[in-house]
């Protein structure tokens, strides 16, 4: 459970727009892979159970999406995803590659419920990960499918520099105006897990109003703080990456650089195991309510500013992106 000061801030209500299921057999996940903690499943259903011992006396709704590594089944991965999706309490996106055809995309997200996409630089066929554009990810006629539909597209930027690289914001800016009806949502605050990887780079997106960033395992207040000063509070999202953000561990922040220090034997990401420390770690979950919670203090987010950030604005792009589906 958490501490009374969190306890004492949070909302009633929680909407989580980012957070992963899964269900591999853990004989085929490598030794440091963070899913064995979990023997190899995640459901909507974990993430409620752990959220409502954590947090109790509140109200919990998601959005889903399967693991986006490569040689991921799609079809099954979106089908577990989809065994969850009730378009109430748990909604779900579809892991898209850019050989899926918008035939193929279309039927299998309404088979399973989904309204949306999840691409990922690793699902890119034929190319190097480190040189994947966000062009490469989607195709223009995934792209016009979902404008036609309004479905949600959430985001992991590619290429080193993030949210400054200057091709990701040619061909992001590009995108938004030229599919107004889709829901761009960038994960983690655009990978923005040091301060000077958001400075002066949110404000571009400010006049582009179907484009929203979530805050999913942002540990670090300061640069939650920039963008409760800099950024629409309405287009602002409340996620954490679970089950990852469930690992004992602290993201941080070192000569404009950031690093995980993990307080368990999992490798995520660039990390650093600290076990050997002298400290008593919490979860990166616990680590980012209260990064949340001294940020919205320092900018005096008022009551409606975070019942609206940790749930009003979720959930309303996700019941309008799910009409698709009546």
């Amino acid at each position: 459970m958490l501490g009374n000061e969190l306890l004492d801030f949070l909302p009633e209500r929680l909407f989580d727009v980012h957070i992963h299921v899964f269900n591999t057999p853990p004989e085929r996940l490598p030794e440091k892979d963070f899913r064995r903690k979990f023997r190899g499943r995640f459901s909507a259903a974990d993430y409620f159970r752990f959220v409502e011992s954590a947090i109790p006396g509140r109200q919990f709704a998601v959005n889903s999406f399967g693991m986006p590594e490569k040689g991921v089944d799609r079809d099954a991965a979106d089908a577990f995803t989809g065994d969850s999706v009730d378009c109430a309490r748990v909604f779900g996106l579809a892991l898209t590659s850019p050989l899926d055809t918008p035939e193929k995309l279309e039927t299998r997200m309404r088979r399973h419920r989904l309204c949306g996409f999840k691409p990922y630089p690793d699902l890119v066929p034929g190319k190097a990960v480190p040189e994947v554009e966000l062009r490469d990810m989607l195709t223009e006629a995934q792209l016009e499918l979902a404008d036609r539909h309004g479905w949600i597209v959430l985001l992991h930027l590619p290429r080193k520099l993030r949210l400054p690289d200057p091709l990701n914001r040619e061909q992001l800016t590009g995108w938004l105006r030229r599919y107004p009806r889709i829901t761009f949502i960038v994960a983690h605050l655009g990978r923005s897990y040091f301060l000077k990887g958001i400075e002066g780079e949110l404000e571009r997106y400010a006049p582009y109003p179907n484009v929203f960033f979530d805050t999913a395992m942002i540990n670090n207040d300061r640069v939650l703080e920039y963008a409760f000063r800099r950024f629409p509070r309405e287009r602002l999202l409340f996620g954490t990456d679970a089950p990852i953000s469930m690992l004992l561990g602290k993201a941080l922040e070192i000569n404009d650089q950031y690093l995980y220090l993990m307080g368990e034997d999992y490798a995520v990401g660039t990390s650093l195991d600290g076990r050997k420390a002298p400290i008593r770690f919490t979860t990166f979950f616990a680590e980012q309510l209260a990064g949340c919670r001294t940020a919205a203090l320092a900018v005096r987010l008022s009551s409606s500013e975070k019942e609206n950030f940790f749930y009003g604005n979720s959930s309303r792009l996700l019941r309008e992106a799910s009409r698709w589906l009546d």
